[in-house]
């Protein structure tokens, strides 16, 4: 075998027009590296259920992973999310907030009826590609209504030879796949490989997603077929496809833990037609590669070639074989488990309330990690994703087909077994997602579709004299607050912008450092769209499916405990205190500069500061290392006390006109000694505070307003119901700082067990995965 070349997918080229037809090695590699030049984005949902009850809600985490840098992608804001119901009608379209790659977000459902339901995520950027990069999936809302009629089953028995086509007289492997018209793997207990005279060649049986395999070495004089029986008695039989007298062919060996075996075959009447030509043997993933040349002599069909796994790419590795003219003419996909970016979190519980456990995480990596749990009964039917974390982007990426339970291959229990399956599924996968055509095709060296980072707001204001030439921009709900000065046609705009749905945006004219009413029209970009589905989602959500659940949804929750979370604001007064002057700050141009938002600066003065989308939550470092323990200080804004702290979520330093920090403050009473924060805005900046004279328009598309997670109060939490169907906890975003121990309360339903799902990413990309069962009694 030949020196392998290693090249880096990260080359100084431009784009430029790409040749129908390859002439060398090196034209190859330029082309494949300029297709992957551009970083291609995915997305994971993290959904707090995927099989609900009427009148539930559904949260979820979002991870937005850059498949180039194996990192959470930075660059990405906007995540916009879809619902589309079983008629594949789009109901919902929502825009959350991602601040380094994570995000969290969820979705109303009250009122919609029982049915199959599709969550389709995706930002701008992703519409660069050819593939399709967004995030989909279903969960279902049940009912107590029988549907009577019977679900037919019927069959799709697929015969799909191991890199693309069978060879005459030598050995080929063959996967089998049987899936019924639901779009599940049936399995099968035989099948039989027969020739044209029904003599058993050899038999088989699939696994539990209907997937299987043989070898045999084929004859160019007979003609092959495969039967099986179904689960319902049918006889299935499937040809096989034609037969190539000439031609060459692989045979992959995945199961060594550390060695790749691979088989390159030809047969007698080809090797006279083949010898001595090269076949350039290409393992590449993302626009990384690796190749190395082979061929056959007048005296050898085989070469077996052996390369070492840590030499390769972790995760799915596409190996395409090309001939002399560099055409592809062969591809198989492998999984390789050298390398994967992977932790394990292990919680623990700690104590029992009696109304309430209390569950502990401790971080043993010197790994920042943002976690999602959700929490079940242990024996529950109401989790169920398709995709994990892991599916999502070691896997997925690279498959252009759906894969029916792609969560099950990167469950930690039986990892020989599922590894074994893993690579059943990608010898049945055929060709990968990349299309060499596409590759091959010309393509622009700009960006279409940029990422979108907030919104933009453009405005014309439509008054005939505009004397004094300042415009004002404001929004309470947001801290919005931007000095314009229109251009000679009387246009302003604001890129990047935080914008809420459902907020007002409130725009005035200022004059003598007082906002007067200037009329002006305004437009938010970008508007939300109507997004298509594929054909197979389509599909897929019409199929016949039963809903019906013999769980009493009546009997099952109290309906007037299922509230939405209250914010309570409280409008009372300060008191009027006299500030200490060692315990101001007057905010200075160097402190706006080395401190973006006010929040930052707070950090640094012994607060403890979370920020989740357009929420803050500051706590006194004085107190217990614990997340419900931590002593929450007094907020004053312009001496009122504030209790919603986004409102100074984006707040700027250049804002304020100082702050005063009291780590003990008496007269505020017991609270006080948690800490008193004043925060005193600018003059400039208050005369915003009356709107009720100036134009105001409603944020029709902005960044989703967050909700927070409530347990429903269910009748009986010893009831099969609750068992079944009932969900205990959810927890959008957890994060660990390196070895911080966090703990957390869940309500102590009094189930002797319960299964905790979690996902996760640390910031220097290693993915999480977990399923944990956890004994509640001692």
């Amino acid at each position: 075998m030949k020196k392998i070349l290693t090249v880096l997918f990260l080359l100084s080229i431009n784009f430029q027009s790409v040749y129908a037809q390859i002439s060398s090695l090196e034209q190859f590699q330029k082309t494949y590296s300029e297709y992957f030049q551009l970083n291609r984005e995915y997305v994971h949902l993290h959904l707090s259920k995927t099989k609900l009850i009427p009148n539930e809600d559904i949260w979820f985490s979002a991870y937005v992973y850059d498949l180039r840098t194996n990192l959470p992608n930075s660059l990405t804001t906007n995540l916009n999310v879809t619902l589309f119901n079983n008629n594949g009608e789009q109901i919902q379209y929502k825009t959350f907030y991602i601040n380094n790659g994570f995000g969290k977000g969820y979705l109303n459902l009250e009122n919609l009826p029982s049915g199959r339901y599709l969550i389709k995520a995706f930002t701008n950027y992703m519409n660069n590609f050819k593939e399709d990069l967004a995030f989909s999936q279903t969960f279902e809302i049940f009912n107590n209504e029988i549907n009577s009629s019977k679900i037919e089953k019927e069959f799709d028995l697929q015969v799909l030879p191991e890199g693309g086509h069978i060879l005459a007289n030598t050995k080929n492997h063959i996967g089998i796949k049987l899936i019924n018209n639901l779009g599940d793997g049936e399995y099968f207990s035989k099948g039989v490989l027969l020739d044209d005279n029904n003599k058993t060649i050899t038999t088989f049986k699939s696994n539990h997603l209907g997937i299987s395999h043989f070898t045999f070495t084929p004859n160019t004089n007979k003609k092959y077929h495969v039967s099986l029986n179904t689960s319902t008695g049918k006889v299935i039989k499937q040809a096989l496809p034609k037969i190539e007298e000439n031609g060459v062919n692989v045979i992959v060996n995945n199961y060594h833990p550390d060695n790749l075996f691979i088989a390159f075959q030809t047969n007698k009447k080809s090797i006279s037609d083949i010898k001595e030509k090269p076949f350039y043997f290409i393992i590449h993933q993302n626009g990384k590669f690796k190749t190395f040349e082979e061929n056959f002599s007048i005296n050898y069909s085989i070469k077996n070639i052996v390369l070492k796994k840590n030499d390769l790419f972790k995760g799915v590795n596409t190996l395409t074989v090309l001939n002399e003219r560099f055409e592809p003419i062969l591809e198989r996909m492998f999984y390789n488990t050298k390398g994967i970016k992977r932790l394990s979190s292990k919680p623990k519980i700690v104590k029992n309330y009696g109304d309430s456990i209390q569950i502990e995480i401790k971080n043993k990596f010197e790994k920042e990690q943002n976690l999602s749990i959700s929490v079940f009964p242990s024996k529950t039917e109401s989790y169920n994703p398709k995709n994990n974390i892991l599916s999502s982007f070691l896997l997925k990426p690279y498959i252009e087909s759906p894969v029916e339970n792609a969560n099950y291959y990167f469950k930690r229990n039986n990892e020989v077994k599922k590894l074994y399956d893993l690579d059943l599924l990608l010898i049945t996968q055929g060709w990968s997602k990349y299309d060499w055509k596409n590759i091959f095709s010309k393509r622009s060296d700009s960006i279409i579709y940029k990422s979108e980072k907030g919104f933009r707001i453009n405005g014309k204001v439509n008054k005939k004299n505009l004397k004094q030439n300042k415009i004002v921009l404001t929004s309470n709900q947001t801290n919005l607050f931007e000095i314009l000065e229109p251009n000679k046609d009387k246009n302003f705009s604001l890129n990047e912008v935080y914008l809420v749905e459902d907020s007002k945006i409130h725009v005035g004219q200022l004059k003598n450092e007082k906002l007067v009413y200037v009329p002006t029209y305004l437009t938010i970009l970008p508007n939300k769209k109507n997004v298509q589905l594929s054909d197979y989602h389509k599909t897929s959500l019409n199929k016949n499916f039963s809903l019906f659940s013999d769980v009493i949804i009546s009997d099952f929750t109290d309906k007037t405990n299922i509230l939405d979370t209250v914010v309570l604001k409280n409008k009372l007064k300060a008191p009027n205190a006299l500030s200490t002057h060692e315990n101001t700050t007057k905010i200075n141009e160097q402190l706006s500069r080395q401190f973006m938002y006010i929040y930052m600066l707070i950090e640094t003065r012994g607060f403890q500061v979370r920020t989740t989308g357009s929420n803050l939550e500051l706590y006194s470092l004085r107190g217990p290392n614990s997340f419900e323990a931590k002593p929450i200080p007094i907020v004053t804004l312009d001496d009122v006390i504030i209790s919603d702290l986004s409102l100074i979520r984006f707040l700027k330093t250049s804002d304020v006109e100082s702050i005063e920090i009291n780590k003990f403050a008496s007269e505020y009473g017991l609270r006080g000694a948690n800490g008193v924060i004043k925060i005193n805005t600018k003059t400039d900046r208050r005369v915003t505070k009356k709107h009720k004279d100036l134009f105001a328009m409603k944020v029709q598309h902005g960044f989703s307003k967050s909700k927070e997670y409530y347990t429903p109060k269910y009748k009986s939490y010893r009831s099969d119901a609750f068992t079944r169907l009932g969900h205990i906890f959810w927890t959008p975003k957890i994060n660990l700082k390196e070895n911080e121990t966090y703990t957390f309360k869940i309500p102590n339903t009094l189930t002797d067990k319960i299964v905790l799902y979690i996902e996760g990413m640390s910031t220097d990309g290693y993915l999480i995965l977990e399923e944990i069962e956890m004994n509640t009694k001692p």
